[in-house]
């Protein structure tokens, strides 16, 4: 049924296609283990800078694609190569909040899934173009939204009332700090 959805949200506005992924990973099992050792490999990849170095060596420098990274690149709101930075830390803190209490949740294992599977390609599509911080942010976007309702799921994994009213609190302050 999630090709049904996704096909209807490519109807409504063509950047529902970020989600035809999940038309084959929302049915797979994740592996926390691999998914770690995967996260890992790419942050280094994305350190070195490959994947900016692979996209121009297959597309040349000419290809329209280049040539937009290129021009947020050149300008200096946008260029800041953010691999290294207080914003992968925190998102690597989100994820790992994640695959922590998600799995540990009585949540349907579909939504479970959805959950670990969206924070996961947020944060591989997020290092993958991190070089050009504009770029990553806007290509991350539409999987961040997916954290969103994962992270409102977070209080419900206390059993003491106490303990969810201090989460809560936790992340209306977090949300307040990310408005």
């Amino acid at each position: 049924h999630y090709a049904f959805w996704i096909t209807i949200g490519v109807c409504c506005h063509y950047s529902m296609v970020v989600f035809i992924p999940f038309i084959f990973i929302c049915y797979r099992q994740y592996n926390l283990k691999i998914m770690w050792l995967a996260f890992i490999g790419i942050f280094f990849i994305a350190a070195a800078n490959v994947p900016l170095k692979l996209l121009d060596s297959i597309l040349g420098n000419t290809s329209y694609l280049i040539s937009r990274i290129g021009s947020y690149a050149a300008d200096e709101s946008y260029n800041n190569n953010i691999t290294l930075s207080f914003t992968t830390a925190h998102r690597i803190l989100i994820f790992g909040i994640i695959t922590y209490v998600i799995p540990r949740t009585t949540l349907p294992e579909s939504t479970k899934r959805i959950f670990i599977w969206g924070a996961f390609l947020n944060l591989v599509i997020y290092l993958l173009l991190s070089n050009v911080e504009i770029v990553a942010t806007r290509g991350s976007l539409y999987f961040r939204f997916i954290e969103v309702f994962s992270l409102a799921v977070i209080p419900f994994f206390f059993k003491k009332r106490s303990y969810r009213l201090f989460t809560k609190f936790l992340i209306l302050l977090y949300v307040i700090w990310q408005i």
